[in-house]
């Protein structure tokens, strides 16, 4: 079966088009890429502690527009991801009482862990 591709006048093909259609995720990345930017703009250590962004990739954003901003919010996948181990996630769902505590001491360490690197 041939493979479809990218059209060069910008069309997509179905399967490329149904990711790109999920308002939903649309809209998640777009709050996260603006608040992102929002605090790459301001406090670029915060921006790398809250939002694990390194220098490079801080500046890029900080630099954004905001329909560049929306060009990448609607890639039709998430521009973030979860910054717990799936071992403590597993452990805090699986705790009869869940502690806040515990998440945001795991998110800390996930945050020391990519500004050393």
């Amino acid at each position: 079966m041939p493979q479809r591709r990218l059209t060069n006048d910008g069309g997509h093909d179905a399967p490329i088009t149904a990711l790109r259609s999920d308002p939903d995720i649309a809209e998640l990345n777009l709050t996260w890429l603006l608040k992102a930017r929002e605090a790459a703009r301001t406090d670029r250590a915060k921006a790398g502690v809250l939002f694990g962004l390194d220098k490079g990739f801080s500046e890029a954003l900080a630099g954004a527009s905001i329909q560049e901003l929306r060009y990448l919010a609607k890639s039709g996948l998430m521009v973030f991801r979860p910054r717990f181990h799936v071992r403590f996630w597993q452990q805090w769902c699986a705790a009869g009482e869940r502690s806040s505590v515990g998440l945001v001491l795991q998110s800390v360490m996930t945050a020391a862990e990519e500004s050393a690197e």
